[in-house]
């Protein structure tokens, strides 16, 4: 999405997961018993007469003020990012820089349990040979597999990856 999407938006979401919270913690309450009921009955008393009227309050204004932005010149340029809005925060730090253009060489993997099976299978003078040369449940096995993994970009049957 290249415009600025404006904040009375996301506060009409609040108040939908408000209305959501409410509706389960009632349905809540209705089974609860004891100090639970009485923390959840005050909970919420204090959603529904504290904060869901507040949360209202503050969607109104904002949706009053984006009413009176669209009125202006500008709302095409402060819609479509090109410039803030009033009441918008301007970032505290630069933007990022663009991403480098793609090119057609894959991400460099760092898999240094790969490497350590390239090793090993260097050594042994092959991926059969290496694997034959360790225990199933080695780290030296897990780093061969590793390294087929990489090379091939297939997962080797029953081989699941140790966390490095």
């Amino acid at each position: 999405m290249h415009f600025q999407e404006h904040h009375f938006r996301n506060l009409g979401r609040a108040r939908d997961h408000l209305t959501e919270t409410i509706i389960s913690l009632q349905s809540a309450t209705e089974r609860m018993t004891g100090d639970d009921w009485i923390d959840a009955t005050v909970l919420l008393n204090d959603i529904t007469e504290d904060i869901g009227p507040r949360l209202a309050r503050l969607r109104t204004s904002a949706s009053q003020r984006f009413d009176e932005l669209t009125r202006l010149n500008d709302f095409e340029d402060m819609r479509t990012g090109r410039m803030p809005f009033p009441d918008e925060r301007l970032p505290t730090t630069e933007p990022p820089a663009r991403p480098a253009p793609p090119t057609d060489l894959p991400p460099r993997l760092e898999a240094p349990n790969a490497k350590r099976g390239a090793a090993l299978v260097a050594k042994h003078g092959g991926v059969e040979a290496a694997m034959m040369a360790y225990a199933p449940d080695s780290h030296e096995f897990d780093d061969i597999q590793a390294y087929r993994y990489v090379s091939t970009g297939k997962r080797p049957k029953g081989w699941i990856p140790p966390i490095v």
